[in-house]
């Protein structure tokens, strides 16, 4: 008894160290992809991950190797350190990251770890000098009491970029400086990198889309610091000066021995050791439960795609029988369900639906190419005879349309909520856009096509009509237009020509309707109603835009509200050349560049009919 006793003390004392030492310890984002039972997999990934630790620490923070060269079970690792933390650290970063990567992911061919310190990647597929905007990010702040944020922001937005120039045009692809504000008598010190296998063109466009996304987690502009963690590189800005990465710098020098034990890596090692022992039935019991997936996609289906495979059974328990519905749309239902203690929804299409089978086809090969934080995660699809079903990630809030225009929901939008969904939303579309690799017309763009999850950031969905443009194609055409009326622009209406372009006409109306809480609904010609583009172009030229704000939103600056409705008109311009492009967007939102008086768009004389000979129809409503 008294061994049984020591024994559960010990393990508890071993607990409560893991615990002590696990905001260190654990990742800020993961990836763990690929299962695989191959037998020697773990002994060679963990030789891959031994000489990555050790290589890492002889050459600066910073390794790229493989293992079995040449050969199918090939695996390749990638490791960096931050440049803005001491040498000690960077040496822990590179000794429990490759440790824990084997806790973490088992039994996964690939897997990406983030910490606070340094990045860990290894894969059997060779992504060495390949961008990975496709990966997940993850971005930490800290607030504070801004007074001036927008010249805050400003001069954060010059030091980065600045800072990225420099960096892409160093060997190290990495820099860093500070910028002094002599307004607001501040002092901001900034660091950004790229892993070092990238093209100085790739690190360009990485820090570019990093800059963009500290936006949606820098507080609404009242943020002392930011750190934006993509796979391939990372930024950094705070208020007071960031320490600089030097491999020379012994360890005794930088922090005594006697601060940290030397043990600390033994004990959790031997925490690690015991917590696997413990743990291996319920892993064992959990892999049962796992067995519905079949990690291995089928090539004759879709040949591109590497999302996971489910069978028929699992989504039917998992859905209980398909028993509770979520929403319904014109190719089916969709249902929750519960998979691995995680929540899920599954769309079930109609058996009859041959418009449905192609829509089904083109967003598993589309959405299963990209991952992005601004779009709805794609978890896999299930085909057996006549059954056609695909698995996302389930978003508690629902979609954007139904709180905005349902009345009687309780849920309101407050101003700083409906700017950071415009924000997300205009990341997600300048991601498929311009930062993916598969550049993508979305053609369905609405608001019931904009879900939110349980932090209310956006994701867009729905990718069954979208296109995919080969490089540098600006355009196609189509005999018929698909899509929502009131959202389609016009050149698409009238002539089935979409591009990038007319997604971003969709955004303009989007834009709209969150300001207004209005609806783009057809208006009742007999009652003489304008609609929603109608009532934004009268008010606008009647310099009475503040009026179109939504009053369920709240208290909200006039001024910003005037610009938001601004950048809008500049969306649904008749012209589709003379539309901003995603990425001026982005900039006008955030108040990084000034915004073009926009050319007041032509209103349709009543709804648009069905028939493109008379959908020419307009009056123009005078801007004097």
């Amino acid at each position: 008894m008294v061994s049984q006793s020591l024994s559960i003390s010990f393990f508890n004392l071993l607990i409560v160290l893991i615990a002590v030492n696990a905001y260190n310890y654990s990742p800020n984002f993961s990836i763990c992809l690929d299962n695989t039972t191959e037998p020697d997999f773990p002994s060679y990934r963990d030789e891959l991950l031994s000489k990555l630790s050790i290589s890492a620490k002889q050459s600066g923070g910073f390794n790229t190797t493989s293992v079995n060269n040449g050969q199918p079970n090939q695996i390749n690792g990638l490791i960096m350190c931050y440049n803005d933390i001491i040498w000690l650290d960077c040496s822990e970063c590179l000794d429990f990251s490759t440790h824990n990567a084997t806790l973490l992911c088992p039994n996964y061919s690939t897997a990406i770890f983030s910490y606070d310190w340094c990045i860990i990647h290894f894969s059997r597929q060779n992504f060495f000098s390949r961008l990975a905007l496709e990966q997940s990010s993850k971005c930490l702040s800290t607030s504070a009491d801004v007074s001036d944020s927008s010249t805050w922001n400003s001069t954060v937005y010059v030091l980065l970029d600045s800072l990225r120039a420099k960096a892409i045009n160093s060997t190290k692809l990495y820099a860093n400086g500070n910028r002094f504000d002599p307004g607001m008598q501040i002092q901001m010190y900034g660091v950004v990198q790229c892993t070092k296998d990238l093209l100085a063109s790739d690190c360009n466009l990485c820090i570019q889309s990093a800059i963009r996304n500290m936006s949606t987690c820098s507080r609404n502009g009242k943020a002392s610091g930011v750190r934006v963690q993509h796979v391939s590189c990372y930024i950094r800005y705070a208020n007071y000066p960031l320490p600089e990465l030097s491999e020379d710098i012994h360890i005794n020098r930088v922090r005594g021995s006697k601060n940290k034990p030397k043990f600390l890596p033994a004990i959790i090692i031997a925490c690690a050791m015991l917590l696997v022992i413990v743990s291996g039935l319920f892993f064992a019991r959990w892999r049962k439960r796992l067995n519905y997936i079949k990690t291995t996609p089928s090539p004759d289906v879709f040949p591109s795609s590497e999302v996971q495979v489910f069978d028929l059974i699992s989504l039917r328990n998992a859905t209980n029988d398909f028993s509770e519905e979520l929403g319904r749309g014109g190719f089916g239902k969709v249902f929750k369900g519960v998979i691995g203690g995680k929540e899920i929804a599954v769309k079930k299409l109609s058996e009859d639906s041959k418009q449905g089978s192609d829509e089904f086809k083109a967003e598993v090969e589309l959405l299963g190419r990209l991952k992005h934080n601004n779009l709805v995660q794609l978890l896999g699809y299930c085909i057996e005879g006549t059954e056609k079903l695909i698995c996302y990630e389930y978003l508690p809030n629902g979609s954007l349309d139904k709180l905005l225009f349902d009345r009687n929901n309780v849920n309101k939008l407050d101003w700083d909520m409906r700017r950071n969904i415009i924000l997300g939303i205009c990341c997600g579309l300048r991601y498929v856009q311009e930062e993916s690799i598969n550049k993508i017309v979305h053609r369905d763009l609405k608001a019931s096509n904009i879900l939110l999850d349980i932090d209310m950031i956006p994701k867009i969905s729905d990718f069954g009509t979208a296109r995919l443009f080969q490089d540098e194609q600006t355009h196609a055409i189509t005999s018929k237009a698909i899509g929502t009326l009131g959202y389609l622009a016009p050149e698409y209406f009238r002539e089935g020509k979409f591009s990038f372009k007319s997604d971003i006409y969709s955004f303009g109306i989007m834009l709209l309707e969150i300001i207004t809480g209005q609806p783009i609904i057809p208006p009742q010609s007999s009652d003489g109603s304008l609609g929603l583009v109608g009532n934004v172009v009268r008010n606008w030229t009647e310099g009475a835009a503040g009026d179109l704000k939504d009053p369920d939103m709240g208290e909200a600056p006039e001024e910003e509200i005037r610009r938001y409705i601004q950048i809008g008109l500049c969306c649904i311009n008749d012209s589709a050349e003379n539309r901003p492009p995603m990425r001026q967007i982005e900039l006008m939102l955030q108040g990084y560049c000034s915004i073009p008086d926009p050319q007041i768009p032509r209103v349709p004389n009543g709804w648009m009919p069905n028939t493109p000979s008379s959908a020419t129809e307009y009056n123009s409503i005078s801007s004097n």
